[in-house]
């Protein structure tokens, strides 16, 4: 599956989503102009590249990376303060994961039974749903996390000093996929207890 696929598809869902009646769910207390704006912003940088010189020479960065990391300084910012600090806690928690599960498909590549961003995906996933329960928090903890882990590798994948490349397809492919699928536990979460607590109740009202 080319780079970039994963992405598209999962944006172009949640465009579709957020403008279709899902926008209570999908924000969970994130301000609606913020999500309008984020998912305009990132359809438009996805196919752009910014040059980075102060990270070395002949560095870029991804533009819809950067967008991204823009817009989860700017929903940090609107997050209470223990909430900032469980989003960045989580952050570096769900890096040390992601950065551990890509040494561990580079190293041993048949460990894992399907494609390694899905595994990794679905693992960062359920931990971010456990760890941060608001929209803000999860996006705060998923981009710092997901930003922190491509750091490091980017640190400590060339050896011979190549040029920084910051970000891209398959970064993005991660961060949409498991952004879809943490708040998709956490909908369902909050949604399951509500379904039982409601088929109790209609279930006492036909025994009376």
């Amino acid at each position: 599956m080319p780079a970039g696929y994963v992405s598209a598809v999962v944006w172009m869902t949640a465009v579709i989503l957020w403008w279709s009646g899902w926008r209570r769910e999908m924000a969970d207390g994130i301000p609606g102009s913020l999500i309008t704006l984020f998912l305009i912003g990132w359809g438009l940088c996805v196919r752009a590249t910014i040059p980075a010189s102060w990270l070395g020479q002949g560095a870029l960065v991804h533009g819809a990376t950067a967008f991204t990391l823009a817009a989860a300084a700017a929903i940090a910012f609107r997050v209470e303060g223990a909430g900032r600090l469980a989003a960045c806690a989580a952050g570096i928690l769900l890096a040390s994961i992601a950065l551990f599960l890509d040494k561990l498909a580079e190293f041993v590549p048949g460990l894992m039974t399907m494609e390694p961003i899905w595994c990794t995906s679905a693992i960062l996933s359920v931990v971010a749903a456990i760890v941060v329960r608001g929209a803000g928090e999860q996006f705060v903890a998923l981009t710092l996390g997901l930003a922190l882990s491509e750091t490091a590798a980017a640190m400590l994948g060339d050896p011979a000093g190549g040029p920084i490349r910051f970000g891209g397809f398959e970064w993005t492919d991660r961060w949409w996929l498991t952004a879809a699928s943490v708040r998709a536990l956490s909908t369902a979460a909050a949604w399951l207890p509500r379904r039982a607590e409601d088929g109790r109740w209609k279930r006492g009202e036909e025994r009376s």
